[in-house]
């Protein structure tokens, strides 16, 4: 995402909340054009009758709340858990709190992101705060 990054190099840190880069973490699914490329790779809803449905994708998008720029989206079949969200992980750096929905607020995302030097607080929403230095 070279103008994601383009764009946050611009971000000074008076930009920043509380001295902390904001990442935001969404999750969605998208209807997608009824092709069998698309049917093989992101089948349709298994409560659909086959011919009846259309293809879903689930995004997962990691993005800047002060730029408003992507920085990084996973994409999988429908049927694929929110741990899709993981693999943004890798984004994180010191100085960093990251916002996502309580989808992503388990045991186990808070090892993960700890792991990463990372800390966590995950209620209805989740925050990751990074440890600074």
């Amino acid at each position: 995402m070279k103008s994601a990054s383009g764009i946050e190099e611009q971000v000074t840190e008076s930009d920043f909340w509380c001295g902390l880069r904001v990442r935001a973490m969404a999750g969605t699914s998208v209807i997608m054009s009824d092709t069998a490329e698309n049917q093989a790779v992101y089948p349709q809803h298994s409560n659909q009758r086959e011919g009846c449905g259309f293809p879903i994708a689930k995004l997962v998008v990691m993005f800047s709340l002060c730029t408003g720029a992507v920085l990084d989206l996973m994409i999988a079949p429908f049927n694929t858990s929110e741990v899709l969200a993981r693999e943004l992980y890798k984004h994180l750096q010191p100085g960093d709190v990251t916002l996502a929905d309580s989808a992503l607020g388990s045991f186990a995302d808070m090892v993960l992101v700890q792991k990463a030097g990372v800390e966590s607080d995950c209620r209805r929403a989740c925050a990751f705060a990074s440890k600074s230095g």
